[in-house]
């Protein structure tokens, strides 16, 4: 959501994969951002971001940091931002007590448009634990996020589900 100079943003995401009827990965994330610009190029944000990882014994994990960001590289086809600031980071893991630390933000932020309506996008962040760099975190997000021609309706029909695939009018992408 966006307003003049303010931005607001909430996302987030759930995970959860089995192998052989066996649960192979389950973690989840949310993060509640503001952005405020100064320029064209350059604004402050404030966000906290908050996560959970069964499989890495993570009970969760609580980051609310604030910082600087610069837009790069802005153009039709991308836009590359670069941020850093800091915060803290509050931590449980499975049968260790919660722990409380300073942490860095260092991050970039790519997008660019491919054809046919899709878009690249890459999200890279470290988080150095300024007190323990054992419990440094870094993470690297990428995907090609690709528009969607046409529909698909699930229709209940004499107590089976009936996938209805349908042509979108005036598809561009296709």
């Amino acid at each position: 959501y966006r307003r003049g100079p303010w931005l607001a943003k909430l996302a987030g995401a759930y995970v959860y994969g089995e192998d052989d009827g066996t649960r192979s990965s389950e973690n989840w994330w949310a993060l509640g951002r503001g952005e405020r610009l100064f320029t064209a190029r350059d604004y402050a944000f404030a966000q906290v971001l908050v996560e959970s990882d069964d499989f890495a014994d993570l009970e969760y994990r609580v980051a609310p940091v604030a910082g600087y960001g610069r837009v790069l590289i802005k153009n039709v086809r991308t836009e590359l931002k670069a941020e850093v600031g800091g915060g803290v980071s509050i931590e449980k893991r499975d049968g260790l007590a919660e722990t409380s630390d300073l942490i860095a933000w260092i991050a970039v932020h790519l997008e660019h448009k491919l054809p046919k309506g899709a878009v690249l996008k890459v999200d890279a962040d470290v988080r150095p634990n300024l007190e323990d760099t054992d419990r440094t975190v870094s993470v690297l997000d990428a995907r090609i996020d690709c528009p969607v021609c046409g529909t698909v309706d699930f229709l209940w029909k004499d107590n089976e589900y009936e996938e209805v695939e349908e042509e979108a009018k005036n598809c561009q992408h296709g």
